[in-house]
């Protein structure tokens, strides 16, 4: 299955990666959860899926998505099961390759949240994510850069907003004439081959 998800570009002051950014993270990380794991967030789901407690777990799991939404985000990492649902207002549109990953638990009750895993098995999943509001998919697990297939970047042309094509992410390349912000150095610096396979 396909996910989305917009970022913004550092250099232009707000919260944001640039291709080179995701990549020096190794992917995406919930922002406000320092030294964030798979095992972590299996932990974490599991407290809300628990069979005994299914009933009361999915109600406080309606109330945490919520509460990231409105109250506290950064716990998670968001993204859209479209371009459309990723926001297209961003910088980048990172594409995710995500295999298996499907629904898996949805409650016949009011809260209106789907879990959906790779694996059926929460202690064995390696992506977890609850769909909510439609088509967005809050991942409590990390998306590693290794499921970061493609990359495509906002381009402003005098009065019409354009996008590049996708690129395949690790042999991403800032296009002929843009740069981009390097957080490590602090200065702009041209990207060109930063991300050609080592030989």
């Amino acid at each position: 299955m396909l996910v989305y998800r917009g970022e913004y570009d550092e250099a232009n002051g707000k919260q944001g990666r640039s291709p080179a950014g995701v990549l020096k993270a190794g992917g995406f990380y919930p922002p406000n959860r320092k030294h964030w794991t798979v095992a972590k967030a299996r932990e974490e789901m599991a407290q809300y899926i628990t069979p005994e407690e299914q009933g009361r777990g999915y109600e406080a799991l309606n109330k945490q998505m919520c509460h990231h939404k409105l109250a506290k985000p950064g716990l998670y990492v968001s993204t859209g099961g479209s371009e459309n649902d990723a926001y297209e207002h961003y910088d980048y549109m990172y594409r995710c390759d995500l295999p298996g990953f499907a629904p898996r638990l949805s409650p016949r009750n009011t809260y209106a949240v789907d879990i959906y895993m790779d694996n059926p098995q929460c202690s064995q999943a390696n992506h977890i994510a609850v769909k909510i509001q439609g088509n967005e998919f809050v991942f409590f697990t990390p998306i590693p850069a290794n499921n970061i297939s493609h990359v495509k970047q906002r381009q402003k042309k005098e009065k019409t907003v354009e996008w590049t094509e996708w690129t395949v992410f690790r042999e991403w390349k800032a296009p002929k004439g843009s740069e981009e912000f390097l957080p490590e150095t602090g200065s702009l610096q041209r990207l060109r081959g930063l991300f050609e396979p080592k030989k």
